[in-house]
């Protein structure tokens, strides 16, 4: 062994306090009589150059050594760590980012140094993780997360097993696995941060931190193939038990998304409504000044484009846009969430485009769709999502305006996503699939290359092979691949391609909802003219217009009616055209003025009130043949109370 004096100086030289601390258990000599008189005797005189501390710094040392010998190194340094924390505590709410980094080194110091499983070493690990979490969730520091969930796992291997500290840590640690996984997408985090919920979970508890812990296992089992029920029945736990207003509010909102995560799955609308009662329940509750607001808002949109999937109802389309252009304003410019929210606002207001026709509104979307790509890098969980959503946009621009350009964009997008796609999700390489298959067949019609058709409908079939036969996309995309299928079939010739495009559409019909039958009927309709098919023609046609009654029918404003009487306008003459082709008189007349009927009812605007007004006067046949071509649609609305000015 050395002598005393030079073990004495690494001491008073050796950096960091958790080593000197180490030097003073294993050689208690150090603060030993004889320490003492040897470093009272280097204050006394001019002391060696090797010591580089002044002689105040050596008087703190014998005060130090004076406490090990009264009290013993392990109060004596859980004393020095209090110090360092108390220093570092304050610097950690400075607004320079220079105190904050210089508080955090002390904060670290300062749980090295106390002794392990002491509650203290805890605390300052989960303050030290918070502020780490915070720099990830406002400025997207990856680095940071990584060190606050470091120090996490650190501290819960020194705690004391059952200490009454470690629920809360174990929360904060699966909260930043989750926000870890988002952001790299390894699946070992969301192993870890359920598995750190189950840690934490104390049945015998009933309190803040086991209400957390339940919103994050809800969080967790979310993600995980097959277990959205117990995600769900998780999350309801969460409801009934928790009375803390943010934490009722994070409760809410985590069980309407999961909610309307199912209904994405199953199509049920008890989920969709469900969800969105509790998503717009959370919103109301939530101050607007908190990070949780905008990222409701968000889930909020997302519910609201849901919705209108289903019902077609164009104000879901303008609410959502609030939505999310409310987040994006108040979400921070370098938050990680940031990109999702200008997707989702893209893709909203690119629906919106695509009903009213808006001059600007497609540009505005691909540029909020580009933008989310530029926040974004490869190897993140969203980004072929982001590109998906991109190479869309382009896709509709290249359609309005035959610019090739955007077509090789959008395909470049699509391959892309597909390449980098790290997804497993059935619904994310669905979607991949489906995306590209669009595009090909776009190219196959500009280009007329026969390879480029073989792979649009290899890829729509995997599209539709990999949706579940309950979920609402089903519809949209059995509707592509049988256009494919058609397409096919007017180059082949063969019955056989005929006979299996025929079917695509009729399987289409029967999993669409009232927008898309609306769109697959005119192209059923459309194709089966095209080959001299009349009464299938007939039949599409007839599906197509029952839908558009509908759809006009269900919206609340004139312009959005009108909208749905664009898209529909050939649905009666070719109905008509296609039944007297076919040698049914009655129904090509039928048809006709039943599609009449709703341009005239919407046209002129008229209630029932309007009608009986007219009935008085000179012109009452009018009325009477008016009333006989608006029938359903006026029925519908005597029913409804719907009697616009």
């Amino acid at each position: 062994m050395e002598p005393l004096p030079d073990r004495l100086m690494a001491l008073v030289n050796g950096r960091p306090w958790p080593n000197r601390r180490r030097l003073l258990e294993s050689d208690p000599e150090l603060y030993s009589t004889d320490a003492d008189a040897i470093l009272a005797d280097w204050i006394g005189q001019r002391h060696p150059d090797s010591v580089t501390d002044a002689a105040e710094s050596l008087q703190r040392y014998r005060v130090l050594l004076a406490n090990c010998r009264a009290v013993g190194v392990a109060a004596t340094m859980d004393a020095v760590a209090r110090g360092f924390a108390q220093e570092a505590l304050p610097l950690l709410d400075s607004d320079m980012p220079d105190e904050v980094d210089e508080g955090l080194l002390a904060l670290v110091e300062a749980a090295a140094t106390v002794s392990p499983g002491s509650p203290w070493r805890t605390f300052w690990s989960m303050r030290f993780a918070s502020v780490c979490f915070d720099r990830y969730r406002s400025g997207g520091d990856l680095e940071a997360l990584d060190s606050g969930i470091l120090a996490l796992q650190r501290a819960e291997q020194t705690a004391e097993p059952g200490a009454a500290e470690l629920p809360g840590l174990l929360n904060n640690l699966a909260d930043a696995l989750i926000l870890r996984h988002s952001a790299t997408g390894v699946p070992d985090d969301l192993t870890e941060a359920l598995a750190a919920c189950e840690r934490g979970r104390q049945e015998d508890r009933d309190d803040r931190i086991q209400w957390a812990l339940l919103i994050n296992k809800s969080r967790v089992l979310s993600t995980q193939p097959g277990r959205l029920d117990e995600a769900i029945t998780t999350a309801e736990l969460a409801v009934a038990r928790t009375r803390d207003d943010d934490l009722a509010v994070a409760a809410l909102a985590q069980l309407g998304e999961v909610r309307l995560q199912l209904y994405r799955d199953e199509g049920d609308p008890a989920l969709l409504d469900s969800g969105l009662r509790a998503l717009t329940e959370a919103l109301r509750r939530t101050p607007v000044d908190v990070p949780e607001w905008w990222i409701c808002q968000s889930y909020l949109g997302v519910a609201l484009l849901d919705r209108y999937d289903r019902t077609a109802d164009i104000t879901d389309v303008d609410a959502a846009i609030t939505a999310f252009q409310s987040a994006a304003d108040a979400c921070p410019a370098d938050a990680p969430h940031r990109a999702g929210i200008s997707t989702n606002l893209g893709l909203a207001v690119a629906e919106r485009w695509e009903r009213l026709r808006l001059p600007d509104d497609l540009d505005t979307a691909i540029t909020a769709l580009e933008d989310a790509v530029s926040l974004s890098s490869p190897g993140t969980p969203t980004w072929s999502s982001l590109l998906g959503n991109l190479g869309g946009g382009l896709l509709d621009r290249y359609r309005d305006r035959a610019d090739p350009g955007d077509l090789d964009r959008a395909l470049a997008c699509f391959t892309r996503a597909i390449r980098d796609s790290g997804r497993i999700g059935w619904r994310e390489q669905a979607a991949d699939q489906h995306n590209l298959g669009r595009a090909l067949l776009e190219r196959h019609l500009r280009d007329d290359v026969t390879e480029d058709l073989t792979l649009a409908v290899e890829a729509l079939r995997t599209a539709v092979d990999l949706t579940p036969r309950t979920s609402p996309l089903l519809g949209g995309w059995l509707d592509a691949l049988a256009t494919a299928l058609a397409r096919r079939h007017e180059r082949s010739g063969t019955e056989a391609d005929r006979r299996t495009a025929s079917e695509a559409f009729e399987e289409a019909s029967r999993f669409a909802d009232t927008a898309t039958l609306l769109r697959t009927g005119i192209h059923w309709g459309r194709w089966s003219s095209r080959i001299g098919r009349w009464t299938e023609a007939a039949n599409a046609f007839e599906l197509a217009l029952t839908a558009m009654e509908q759809l006009v029918r269900t919206q609340g404003g004139r312009a959005h009616k009108e909208t749905w009487l664009r898209d529909g306008a050939e649905v009666g003459p070719g109905r008509s055209q296609a039944a007297l082709r076919s040698g049914d008189l009655a129904g090509a007349v039928t048809g006709l003025e039943r599609a009449r009927g709703v341009l005239l009812r919407e046209a002129l605007d008229r209630t029932p009130a309007d009608l009986q007004r007219l009935s008085g006067s000179a012109r009452g046949e009018l009325a009477r043949r008016f009333t006989e071509l608006a029938a359903p649609g006026l029925a519908a609305r005597a029913t409804t109370g719907d009697d616009e000015a």
